[in-house]
């Protein structure tokens, strides 16, 4: 039966031949608590398979966590590839914060739709890399931030002078999260997202909520929660 199911899918096996699956590394966080809340020990941190998080009100550092995050990845021999959709990132943060800027790549991405193209042509990269038994590098991608990304039809009607809401954005982050959640957890490449909150007024206690739909709450494995 193992014989014809790899032949069916060569991705599957014995859970205890599958080491493609799981975590394999442990990025240390740069502070040793928040090691523990993520892993449960504090010499472990991010998991090299997983999506991660960070919500909150303009100048709460969701940036600056995932930067610090940067050098730690650095240390353990990642590239960072640096998604920015706010026009924040330079050389000088990058020297500031210490890092190596020939491993830190910036991607200027201010479209949904552009960034999912974009990730969707990075899979099928690496995935060709992989089938022919090549080494995929280690890499982590940062994407800061997700509530800033406008949608292709967001744009079109500015262009036009419309003022209709777009429908459509949420819709279309869901779509970005299925593409990479399971591709980029097989490759081993972890995801870092920060995003906006707003606050919720409908509960007797006004609460903190994820902005721009549902698909980056249920697809990252954590979502760290800031406050001034």
């Amino acid at each position: 039966i193992s014989t014809f199911l790899r032949e069916v899918n060569p991705m599957g096996g014995l859970i205890d031949e599958a080491s493609h699956i799981g975590t394999t590394e442990w990025i240390h966080s740069g502070n040793y608590i928040l090691n523990a809340l993520l892993s449960g020990n504090i010499f472990g941190g991010f998991a090299n398979n997983r999506m991660y998080g960070a919500g909150g009100l303009s100048g709460t550092g969701k940036t600056f966590l995932f930067l610090n995050t940067a050098i730690e990845l650095q240390k353990a021999g990642y590239h960072i590839i640096w998604i920015d959709s706010e026009g924040a990132m330079d050389a000088h943060t990058v020297h500031q914060f210490g890092m190596d800027p020939k491993k830190f790549r910036i991607e200027p991405i201010g479209v949904v739709e552009d960034l999912k193209i974009y990730m969707a042509k990075v899979i099928q990269k690496f995935k060709e890399i992989r089938e022919e038994g090549g080494t995929i590098p280690k890499l982590a991608f940062v994407i800061d931030s997700l509530g800033n990304l406008a949608s292709r039809k967001e744009v079109m009607d500015a262009q036009e002078a419309k003022e209709k809401a777009d429908m459509t954005r949420a819709k279309i982050v869901r779509s970005l999260f299925r593409i990479i959640r399971y591709e980029f957890g097989l490759l081993r490449i972890p995801i870092f997202i920060t995003n906006h909150t707003y606050i919720d007024n409908s509960s007797f206690f006004p609460t903190q909520q994820w902005s721009g739909g549902e698909g980056g709450i249920y697809n990252c494995d954590t979502i760290m929660m800031l406050t001034k």
